[in-house]
């Protein structure tokens, strides 16, 4: 038997009866365990003992496809890995995807949330910061126009009680000062007691020598006594100072005393200052809170009072508009039977009209005809325009063109014009140099009819010594080498002048045949330009006479088409007029049918607004007898609050009053411990 498909079928099917996909526990649970991950780590902790990593791997296994819920033998656990039937490995990683997608989604609603919660504390910091603002500002106002406020705010600057702690410290700095002086009062006291005992000894010794001697007696007598007033001077002093030194201890000792009974005065009278300030606050806030309601109660009542008013007022005219109205609709009424007669009119009418728009629609089917005339003859006069365009774009290119091969052959003769005046300067340095050449041929004939005249007087020389020689007869072998070597410079001096002669001659030659072909040459580049300039001046002249012509012919065609457009926007004219008065007397009709229309559905509204307004009026009524209650109550809750705020204006008083008599009592403190410096001093 053979198998369907080449057998492809048949493996498909024995396949999808097995387990073709196979994952190792390790695989599986670091890419399924976030589908179940509480499940998974509770059956890692539940192992058993010995407890190894593929039992964790495979109770973590176990917990999640628990957790998925596969219906059916789609899997199957083996001892290393778990199998899979075909397609259920597709299912996981959806499902996985599914978790990942929910995950990120929560991830991001949390990101969301946080940013969302920052700004909404941001943005409600801001409005609490507004509110104690204007409650710190709304106090403000509030206490700047209250005299007793702007009152004690004058005096607090100037109150001892708020600089208790510098008087304290002025106390405590005079004590140390007492405290360091009185080291040096006792030593003052010890050095007088020690002058004391040395003026006893002296007194002793002057005794003794009294007891000596008798002459010196009434002396020593008056010394002993002047002594002794010294001694009962400096023992008075002594008892001065000692008594000073305990007056300034037991002053020390009681203004510790008193410092400790204004520490603790201050203690208390601070508590009762704070305890007054409080209470003031309070008072300030709760008057600042009763007049802000009594003022939104009376703005309240005012306003209720200009609704009440305004409600009179509208019920007024709604009453006026009620009668006005009713005079309307009789009116109406009346319009309504003279817009019959007027409809039956203009039915007539219309009849007539009907009549007349079919006549239209005859007039209209001609002007149509004509009007498709008209516009097969405008189709032909704008193809013949397009044409023209066609014409005059080709020409405006022709003529672009043509100005700029003008352009180019201007640009040509200027430069040729340059290059025939650079020609003409160097025509000019030619003639100057053959001018130049002429005088250094010259200059050369004139050294070669010198050296002719030189070589005539050299050969009349020569002759003249052979004449001289062959007379003599008897010359030497110095003179005949003499005259040798003079005939071999001779002829030296002959052969450099002919050389001369023929570079001379060639030169010359040369410059001439130089000069003459550049002369031609310029005479021809001359022409050729002068040439080219007519032409180019003939060509520029038929293109101007071209240009002519078309613009002539453009400006034709356009007279031609204004005046068919003309006549092609009269007979559209023609044809809106027409439709215009249709389209009016159909307007008309439809006017009368709404206006009638709109009469009817304004009587109905105005019968509504009516019985709204006057229930609008009972609603007003009850709601101003409740506004008077309302009004009663806060009247006596203000009432109630003017008598707490009288008594707690006594009770500041009386704490003012108390303030000040503790100020007249840390004066005298202060002046008695000034006196005490004093006496220190």
């Amino acid at each position: 038997h053979q198998l369907t498909c080449n057998g492809v079928l048949e493996g498909i099917r024995i396949c999808r009866k097995g387990f073709p996909n196979r994952v190792i526990y390790l695989d599986f649970r670091t890419r399924y365990a976030i589908l179940a991950p509480k499940e998974a780590h509770k059956a890692m902790k539940l192992v058993k003992r010995p407890v190894t990593e593929e039992k964790k791997n495979i109770a973590a296994t176990h917990a999640v496809m628990d957790k998925i819920q596969l219906v059916g033998d789609k899997f199957q656990y083996g001892h290393t890995k778990i199998f899979f039937r075909a397609g259920i490995l597709g299912l996981m990683e959806e499902i996985r995807d599914d978790r990942i997608n929910d995950l990120v989604a929560m991830f991001q609603g949390a990101i969301r949330a946080f940013y969302a919660r920052r700004i909404y504390k941001k943005l409600w910091d801001h409005k609490y910061g507004l509110l104690v603002v204007q409650r710190t500002v709304r106090n403000y106002m509030i206490g700047k126009k209250w005299l007793w406020w702007s009152l004690w705010l004058a005096l607090k600057p100037n109150l001892k009680s708020g600089n208790f702690e510098l008087f304290k410290m002025e106390l405590a700095n005079k004590i140390q000062f007492a405290q360091d002086h009185l080291d040096e009062v006792v030593k003052e006291r010890e050095a007088a007691a020690i002058k004391h005992a040395r003026i006893t000894a002296e007194v002793d010794e002057i005794k003794v020598s009294l007891a000596g001697g008798t002459n010196a007696k009434e002396d020593l007598l008056t010394k002993i006594s002047k002594l002794e007033d010294v001694k009962a001077g400096l023992q008075k002093e002594i008892n001065g100072l000692n008594a000073k030194i305990n007056a300034e201890k037991e002053n020390i000792e009681s203004l510790d005393e008193g410092l400790k009974k204004t520490e603790s005065n201050q203690s208390s009278l601070g508590r009762e200052m704070r305890e007054c300030e409080s209470r003031l606050a309070q008072v300030q806030d709760e008057k600042a809170d009763k007049d802000a309601q009594i003022k939104q109660m009376k703005e309240e009542c005012l306003h209720q009072e200009e609704l009440i008013n305004k409600l009179n007022k509208e019920k007024k005219t709604i009453n006026e508009s009620k009668l006005k109205e009713e005079e309307q609709i009789q009116s109406f009424e009346d319009k309504c039977n003279h817009l019959n007669k007027l409809k039956i009119r203009l039915e007539k009418s219309l009849d007539e009209v009907e009549d007349n728009w079919e006549r239209e629609k005859k007039h209209k089917g001609d002007i149509e005809k004509l009007k498709r005339q008209v516009e097969g003859n405008l189709k032909l006069t704008q193809e013949t325009v397009s044409d023209l365009e066609r014409n005059k774009i080709e020409m405006g290119q022709v003529l672009q063109r043509k100005e700029k091969e003008s352009s180019s052959l201007n640009g040509k003769i200027e430069d040729e014009q340059t290059l025939g005046g650079k020609l003409q300067t160097q025509i000019k340095e030619l003639q100057a140099r053959l001018e130049e050449l002429d005088e250094e041929l010259e200059g050369e004939r004139g050294a070669r009819a010198r050296a002719d005249k030189g070589r005539g007087q050299l050969r009349r020389e020569l002759d003249e010594l052979n004449e001289k020689l062959e007379e003599t007869g008897s010359n030497t072998a110095a003179q005949i080498a003499l005259n040798t070597r003079r005939e071999e410079e001779l002829g030296k001096l002959k052969m450099e002048l002919d050389e001369n002669n023929i570079t001379h001659e060639s030169t010359l030659a040369m410059l001439r045949q130089k000069h003459n072909g550049s002369i031609s040459a310029l005479g021809e580049q001359i022409d050729t330009l002068n040439k080219l300039k007519a032409k180019s001046e003939k060509e520029r002249n038929a293109i101007a006479l071209e240009l002519e012509e078309v613009q002539n012919q453009m400006a034709n065609d356009q007279n031609e088409r204004q005046s068919l457009e003309k006549q092609g926007k009269m007979i559209q004219q023609q044809i809106y007029d027409a439709q215009a008065r249709l389209e009016e007397l159909q307007r008309a009709l439809h006017e009368a049918d709404g206006s009638k229309r709109k009469i009817t559905v304004e009587n109905c509204d105005l019968v509504h607004q009516f019985e709204e307004g006057e229930r609008l009026a009972a609603q007003l009524s009850k709601d101003r007898t409740s506004l008077t209650t309302q009004l009663e109550d806060s009247k006596r809750l203000a009432d109630a609050e003017t008598r707490e705020r009288i008594n707690l204006l006594g009770k500041m008083r009386n704490l003012q009053h108390e303030l000040e008599v503790m100020k007249e009592h840390l004066d005298e403190e202060y002046e008695a411990k000034m006196e005490i410096e004093r006496q220190l001093s």
